[in-house]
C-alpha cells in the first residue's frame, strides 16, 4: 500500500507539470483566478469586515504591536489576531495584507484539493488528469470561494487550506504530518471540528488504534499558538478560553444558512440540546456503518464519506451560520467532478442554495430572513439526503459485490 502511494505520488505532478515544465493551463487558470481578485479586492461591501474586523484593527493601531498581543481584541484566537496587528502597523490598508494571505491559501488549497483526489485512486489515468484540470478552475472560480475572501474578507480560505492538506497527509498516511496541520487549522478557526469526526472515523477504520493518540495534537498545538499572547501580557485564561466564547455568541438554530431548524425545533433554548443529539446520533450511525464496510471500501469512497459526514454536521449542529459551509460545499465540488460524477446536479443545487444566502448577507437586504430562508432551505436539504443515500448506496453495493 505504501509504495503504491509514492509511485502515486510521483504522478500527481502530471497535474501540474508536462515534459516542459510547468503547464501553461494551470498557469494561466492561477493568473486569470488571480486577476479577478484583485479587480473585485478594492469594493468594501457592507458585513464582517467593516462591523468588525475595521473596529479591531483600529484598536491595534491604538497601541504597539507586543500591547496589541497581549490586549484582548476582537474574538479570534491569536494566530489570526497576529495577522490583524500587522495590518495595523503596516502603512497600506489593511485588506492589502489580510486578503493576500487568503488568496494564497485559496490556491493552495486548489492544488492540495486536486492532490487529495490523486492519492484517492490508486491508479491516475489521463482521463482523471483532464478531470482535475477542470477541477482546479472550478474551485479558483468558484463564486463562494471568491465572495468569502475578496468581497467579504474573511479568512475561511485559510483554516480551509490547511485542513484540505491534512486530508491529503492523512491519506497518505503521513499521520504525524496531517495532524500538525490539523492542529494548525484548528488554531485558526474552530470549525475546523466540523471535520474531525470523519478523521476520527476513518481513523479507527483504517489505522491500528492507538493512531487516534494523534488528535492530541490538536490542544497542543491550540496552546502553544497562544503562548504569544501570553507571554505579551495576556491572561492564560483569557487567551485559551476564546472557543469557549465563540461557541455562545449566536444563540439561534440557524443563522442564515439553509437548515431543517428554519423548518423544525426552531427554539434554540428548547432544542439546541436535541439538534446535538440528532447530530451525534447521525455520526455514530455512520461510524457503525462504515466500520462494518471498511473491508470493502476503497479510498475514493472515504473521501466521498468525509463530504457526507462534514457536511451533515453543518446540516444538523445548531448554531450554524452561512460561512460555516466553507468547507463541506468545497469537498463537494471535487467530489461531484471526480469521485462521483452522478451527483453532480443535486451537488451544483446545494452550492446554489448556499451562494443564495451569501449574496444576501453582503448585500444588506432581507434574503437572510426566516422567511425568506424556507424555501432554499427545503431544496438544500433534498439535495442533501439524495447525496447521502446515493453514498450509503454505493457502499452497499460494494459490500455486495465483494
Amino acid at each position: 500500500m505504501i509504495n503504491g502511494l509514492r509511485a502515486l505520488e510521483d504522478r500527481e505532478y502530471t497535474v501540474f507539470k508536462d515534459t516542459n515544465g510547468i503547464r501553461y493551463k494551470m498557469v494561466l487558470t492561477t493568473l486569470a483566478a488571480l486577476i479577478l481578485r484583485m479587480i473585485m479586492a478594492p469594493f468594501e461591501l457592507p458585513g464582517d469586515y467593516v462591523q468588525y474586523i475595521l473596529p479591531w484593527i483600529e484598536e491595534y493601531k491604538k497601541v504597539s504591536f507586543i500591547e496589541g498581543l497581549g490586549s484582548t481584541i476582537g474574538d479570534y484566537y491569536v494566530p489570526y489576531n497576529i495577522l490583524l496587528n500587522i495590518a495595523a502597523h503596516l502603512p497600506v490598508k489593511p485588506w492589502m495584507i489580510i486578503v493576500p494571505v487568503s488568496w494564497v491559501m485559496e490556491f493552495v488549497g486548489a492544488v492540495y484539493l486536486c492532490r487529495l483526489v490523486c492519492v484517492s485512486y490508486h491508479k491516475l489515468t489521463d482521463k482523471l488528469v483532464k478531470t482535475l484540470d477542470i477541477l482546479y478552475i472550478a474551485i479558483l472560480f468558484f463564486p463562494m470561494c471568491f465572495i468569502d475572501t475578496t468581497i467579504w474578507r474573511q479568512c475561511d480560505s485559510v483554516y480551509t487550506g490547511f485542513v484540505i492538506m491534512s486530508l491529503y497527509y492523512l491519506f497518505k498516511r503521513c499521520d504525524c504530518r496531517a495532524f500538525i496541520l490539523l492542529g494548525i487549522a484548528f488554531s485558526f478557526k474552530l470549525q475546523t471540528v466540523f471535520i474531525c469526526p470523519f478523521v476520527f472515523i476513518y481513523m479507527i477504520c483504517t489505522r491500528k488504534l492507538y493512531k487516534v493518540l494523534y488528535f492530541l495534537y490538536l490542544p497542543a498545538l491550540y496552546i502553544i499558538m497562544g503562548v504569544p499572547a501570553v507571554l505579551a501580557g495576556r491572561s492564560a485564561y483569557d487567551t485559551y478560553q476564546t472557543y469557549i466564547n465563540q461557541t455562545s455568541e449566536y444563540p439561534l438554530m440557524a443563522l442564515n444558512i439553509p437548515s431543517p431548524y428554519y423548518l423544525i425545533l426552531t427554539d434554540y433554548d428548547k432544542y439546541k440540546m436535541i439538534a446535538i443529539a440528532i447530530t451525534f446520533a447521525i455520526l455514530c450511525a455512520a461510524f457503525g456503518y462504515i466500520y462494518v464496510n471498511r473491508k470493502t471500501m476503497k479510498e475514493v469512497d472515504y473521501l466521498y464519506a468525509c463530504v457526507v459526514l462534514t457536511w451533515a454536521v453543518v446540516v444538523f449542529l445548531p448554531s450554524m451560520h452561512d460561512r460555516y459551509g466553507y468547507i463541506p460545499m468545497l469537498l463537494l465540488l471535487a467530489s461531484s467532478l471526480t469521485v462521483r460524477k452522478k451527483i453532480f446536479i443535486p451537488a451544483v443545487i446545494a452550492e446554489i442554495m448556499t451562494l443564495v444566502s451569501y449574496v444576501g448577507y453582503i448585500t444588506g437586504n432581507s434574503w437572510h430572513s426566516e422567511d425568506y430562508m424556507l424555501i432554499p432551505s427545503i431544496i438544500y436539504l433534498a439535495a442533501f439526503f439524495w447525496i447521502a443515500f446515493d453514498w450509503i448506496k454505493l457502499i452497499k453495493k460494494r459490500s455486495i459485490a465483494k
